[in-house]
């Protein structure tokens, strides 16, 4: 799914993980939020929801906001994932996500 500025409720950002050469059990993984850096260096969290785990995958999603304020910037926004595990907390690697603006706009 494209990502446009002002997007609100009902959509959702959800994507779904696997080990990879980590190993973890994403069973394990009790709490998950998306960490982000925007175009414009600004910060944001977004607390997941998670399904469809298992030892080998885990789906995380978040409602986005029923105002336009969680997609507010268009351009390239940088994304990693924090686990909390038994251990404490573990990240997945950096992805992208290019964010556009709407036609017209």
């Amino acid at each position: 799914m494209k990502l446009y500025v002002g997007m609100v409720e009902p959509y959702t950002y959800s994507q779904n993980f696997v080990p990879g050469s980590s190993g973890l059990d994403l069973s394990v993984v009790s709490d998950a939020e998306f960490r982000i850096r925007k175009p414009d260096g600004s910060t944001d969290t977004w607390a997941g929801t998670l399904s469809n785990q298992t030892a080998t995958t885990l789906t995380v999603t978040y409602d986005l906001a029923a105002t336009p304020s969680d997609i507010d910037v268009a351009g390239m926004w940088k994304f990693y994932l924090a686990m909390t595990v038994p251990a404490g907390e573990m990240r997945t690697e950096d992805w992208v996500e290019q964010v556009y603006r709407e036609h017209g706009t």
